[in-house]
């Protein structure tokens, strides 16, 4: 039952009573001037009640779920605002990892890794990481976890410029390069770098991704690896790449561009 339901009955009445009162006049020979007020009051009366019905006295309906009071959180707030980096060293943890035999396995960083070092740039031999320390034969992977950081804003990209060198005849070598920042995947990108045997050439494959980003410091995570059927025949570096704004071409990183915590 609505509002305007509850009020009929009581206008109803209203109405009646002022009728009685009109009769009553009427059959008592009230002066006219008394009637005038009566009817007077009833007009009054009457417009009061019809306002009070109108759609200003209707139930208003639920208010709807408030809008979110600003944006999403995007990739382009970073974590720190990279003034203060005496908590940081320079270079990224390098977490290598055995690479997977499956090509369906290669976006799934592996639980198990069997070495590490501190990466401050250059090529990387996931053949072959003795120099690192690392004591694992065979083709292997390479997580690389630290802190980007940015002094400009714009388009950042980042990149793995891979190479097969000539040795014993392998298959092509199905390569992804996936990075993340502030953990939300920016991208995932992968290529076959082609046959490389001892009869042909050095054979190259570039894999790119890249975000838009603010001056500061980016929680970065980067995966790179490459899967052959003959993992130990394989012989394949890569080098790690960055462009910045201003960049023209992607290079290699700065000593104080990429940086872990003490």
């Amino acid at each position: 039952m609505t509002t305007r339901d509850l009020r009929r009955p009581i206008l109803v009445s209203t109405y009646a009573a002022a009728l009685l009162v009109l009769s009553a006049c009427d059959q008592g020979g009230g002066d006219s001037a008394r009637l005038d007020r009566i009817e007077h009051r009833l007009d009054a009366l009457e417009q009061r009640k019809g306002a009070g019905a109108g759609p200003s006295a209707a139930a208003s309906p639920a208010p709807p779920f408030p809008a979110p009071s600003g944006p999403a959180p995007a990739v382009g707030a970073p974590a720190a605002s990279g003034g203060d980096v005496s908590a940081y060293a320079p270079g990224a943890v390098a977490i290598v990892h055995a690479a997977p035999p499956n090509a369906r396995q290669i976006e799934e960083v592996p639980a198990d890794s069997v070495g590490g070092f501190v990466y401050t740039g250059g090529p990387i031999s996931l053949h072959d990481l003795s120099a690192q320390g690392v004591r694992y034969t065979g083709l292997t992977g390479v997580e690389l976890q630290g802190w980007l950081k940015t002094t400009e804003a714009g388009r950042y990209e980042l990149g793995d410029d891979l190479h097969g060198f000539p040795g014993e005849t392998i298959l092509g070598a199905n390569c992804v390069l996936e990075a993340w920042l502030e953990d939300r995947v920016i991208g995932s990108q992968q290529g076959v770098l082609p046959v490389a045997d001892s009869s042909g050439g050095e054979q190259r494959l570039s894999l790119v991704t890249g975000a838009n980003l603010q001056p500061g410091l980016y929680k970065l995570r980067l995966w790179t690896v490459c899967s052959s059927a003959a993992p130990r025949a394989a012989r394949i570096t890569v080098d790690l790449l960055l462009k910045s704004p201003s960049d023209l071409n992607l290079r290699g990183f700065r000593s104080d561009e990429l940086l872990h915590q003490r």
